[in-house]
């Protein structure tokens, strides 16, 4: 497989900017199979750029989501589109997406699967990228569970459309359909062995609790105490109108996977007249948590961890196998925490791989990886807060 990433750094006129992109696309010499997963600002603009472009170059689909920042090999922008173009003659891509995700949900993302898995000529998917919306009614811990059943445990990476904290513009498309409340996927058949590394937040030894009552991503108690009295206890500032996920970074850190990744959880807001307090996925009743206050020098160090931990590991490889691109999927509280510093995970990237690679990525409101990948193809798929996760295939 080979990849090229393509961006049109600012977007004022939607048919400008897809002469811009159109115009590097066509410098491409495309294998037999392609498509593309493409990272935009949340402007309308910009989605109606895609929409020309799904147009135009139909051999080239796509699915993307809006982010409140973007990676490339041009840097960090919160501005712009990023296109990183797949192809090859030993890989085969099924793209497919529904929209208006609700208590059918289940089965319209069964269906998606199925018009996915039908582009692949009778092919079975190695793995599979996905660009996801938060929806009220069905979890993105529960479309994970659902998507990594279909596809039989293969490695799944991607993440939860984001914007600037405003939760209204986030968006997910393929090739240039907008979906809302939406999911898309691209299934990947043939030669594709990806190696993903997640850069969680560092345990501290903090002390472990455990979750009493909860419903969903709804948390009602821990060690039998109500949530927010627990939470006052341990000091964390209740009357932000920001909620938790500002003042103070809170971050709640679940029991590790069976590879000894921490899974992390923040706490994004709080509900005094219920006295519950809600996370983005499901925070199950039983389980063991820990709090801590996340500080950018963590950050910076798991960043950079992952970013060797992807390179030794195609380093100590010895099948052939080449690797020519790098996705990225980042935390949008990592994003909150960096402040002034947002720009090191691109810096990062660029240091590791714009040598012998190419590139995107994007900040989700959730993001999706695997933490264990088998010999055998099987992955230990997670949906995952306050991470990034860097795949390279």
């Amino acid at each position: 497989m080979r990849s090229y990433t393509v961006t049109c750094p600012d977007v004022f006129d939607a048919e400008d900017a897809a002469e811009s992109l159109l115009e590097q696309l066509d410098n491409i010499e495309l294998c037999a199979n392609s498509c593309a997963l493409v990272i935009t600002e949340p402007e309308s603009e910009c989605l109606e750029c895609l929409g020309i472009l799904g147009k135009r170059r139909p051999e080239i689909p796509f699915i993307g989501a809006t982010s409140l920042a973007q990676l490339s090999p041009k840097g960090y922008s919160r501005l712009g589109i990023t296109m990183l173009v797949l192809t090859a003659d030993d890989c085969w891509f099924g793209l497919a997406g529904s929209d208006r995700l609700g208590a059918d949900g289940p089965e319209k993302i069964k269906r998606t699967y199925a018009d996915a898995l039908a582009q692949l000529g009778g092919r079975q998917p190695e793995g599979a990228f996905v660009f996801s919306s938060l929806t009220p009614s069905f979890t993105e811990q529960d479309k994970l569970a659902l998507l990594d059943g279909l596809i039989g445990h293969k490695p799944i990476i991607g993440g939860v459309a984001s914007d600037e904290f405003k939760f209204a513009e986030k968006k997910v498309f393929v090739s240039g359909r907008v979906l809302e409340d939406g999911y898309a996927v691209i299934l990947v058949a043939g030669r594709f062995k990806p190696v993903v590394a997640v850069g969680g937040v560092p345990n501290k030894g903090l002390p472990r609790y455990r979750i009493t009552e909860s419903e969903g991503p709804v948390v009602k108690s821990i060690d039998g105490i109500p949530i927010l009295d627990f939470l006052k206890k341990h000091e964390v500032n209740l009357d932000s109108s920001e909620g938790l996920l500002f003042a103070p970074f809170s971050a709640v850190q679940g029991d590790s996977d069976e590879n000894g990744q921490p899974i992390c959880r923040p706490l994004i807001a709080i509900d005094k007249e219920q006295g519950t307090a809600l996370s983005y996925v499901n925070m199950p009743q039983g389980s063991m948590v820990s709090f801590q206050i996340i500080s950018a020098e963590d950050l910076k160090r798991t960043v950079e961890d992952a970013a060797r931990k992807v390179m030794d590991t195609i380093a100590a490889s010895s099948d052939g196998y080449t690797y020519s691109s790098v996705f990225c999927v980042t935390c949008a509280g990592r994003h909150v925490v960096l402040a002034f510093e947002r720009e090191y995970e691109a810096d990062i990237a660029k240091k590791y791989f714009a040598d012998s690679m190419q590139y995107a990525g994007f900040y989700a409101f959730t993001e999706i990886g695997p933490t264990r990948i088998d010999d055998d193809g099987y992955a230990s798929n997670h949906s995952h807060n306050l991470s990034v996760i860097f795949c390279a295939f």
